[in-house]
C-alpha cells in the first residue's frame, strides 16, 4: 500500500474554507426563501405570509398565495416579548 503526503498552507486553506462555510449558508438560506415562498398549487412567488399571537405566548405562521389563493401553514411555536 503506498502513501500520499501532502502540504497545505493552512493558514489559507483556513481562510477559504471559512469564505465557502460563510456562502454555504447564504445559499442555504436564500433557497429556504424560495421553499418558503413559492406555491405548491401554482408556482408562483406572490405569497403573503402572517404572523398570528394568540394570549398564550403562541404564535403560528399561515401563507396564502395571491395567485390561485392556495393557503398552508407554517411553523408553530412560542414568542418571547
Amino acid at each position: 500500500m503506498s502513501k500520499i503526503t501532502v502540504d497545505i498552507e493552512t493558514g489559507t486553506t483556513e481562510r477559504k474554507l471559512r469564505a465557502i462555510s460563510k456562502h454555504t449558508e447564504a445559499l442555504a438560506d436564500e433557497l429556504n426563501h424560495i421553499d418558503e415562498f413559492t406555491c405548491s398549487e401554482c408556482g408562483s412567488d406572490h405569497v403573503c405570509k402572517t404572523t398570528a399571537k394568540s394570549d398564550h405566548n403562541n404564535y403560528t405562521i399561515t401563507y396564502e398565495c395571491n395567485d390561485c389563493g392556495n393557503g398552508w401553514y407554517g411553523e408553530e411555536g412560542l414568542y418571547n416579548d
